[in-house]
């Protein structure tokens, strides 16, 4: 009996041992959990502070930024006033105040004098060129010739039907027409100029 007795405490305490070891093993994989669980929530604390910092960062930059241009918005025209003020800035470049005040009315009086003297050449030319054809057709015995209209069905006489000296004009003629322009032109111009 003695022997059974120790049987079933030997039996008992096997299975006592066993059953504290099943709750050793339980209780560290539930302390090896919590400890897994402990470092997340950790980690993701930490990784919550770092974003929530990184955020306050950026909006600290963006409000500096911000500060920064419209306190140099309105400092720069000021500082800009104030140095111009104190004669560090030239406002009027003497050579650019020459060119405006002395090359530039030189210039365009030159160019309005080239400009007439382009027109009474024009109107020279062109009054000649009407008394050329006014005395071609006065002169003309075949055909008189009016300027711009040609007749349908006649024939334009050649040089040599025509009486070649009747077609010169003398050199007095030209000049005193040349005269007569010139002086209507310089009396054009005097106008001008009084104006």
């Amino acid at each position: 009996m003695a022997e059974e007795e120790l049987a079933i405490l030997a039996d008992m305490q096997m299975d006592f041992e066993a059953r504290r070891n099943a709750e050793v093993a339980e209780m560290k994989r539930l302390e090896e959990q919590e400890r897994r669980l402990f470092e997340e929530r950790q980690r993701r604390l930490k990784e919550q502070e770092e974003a929530i910092q990184l955020e306050d960062e950026v909006a600290q930059k963006i409000a500096a930024c911000i500060f920064s241009q419209n306190y140099l918005t309105e400092l720069v025209p000021q500082v800009y006033k104030k140095l111009e003020a104190d004669g560090y800035f030239e406002t009027e470049d003497p050579d650019i105040k020459e060119v405006e005040e002395d090359f530039w009315p030189w210039l365009m009086n030159e160019v309005d004098s080239e400009i007439a003297t382009l027109e009474a050449s024009c109107k020279l030319l062109d009054t000649m060129l009407e008394d050329a054809v006014v005395e071609v057709s006065e002169t003309s015995v075949i055909y008189p010739v009016v300027p711009d209209t040609y007749p349908e069905e006649t024939q334009v006489p050649s040089t040599t039907d025509l009486d070649l000296q009747d077609l010169k004009i003398s050199s007095e003629d030209i000049e005193s027409k040349i005269a007569v322009i010139g002086s209507d032109l310089s009396g054009a111009s005097t106008d001008e100029d009084e104006k």
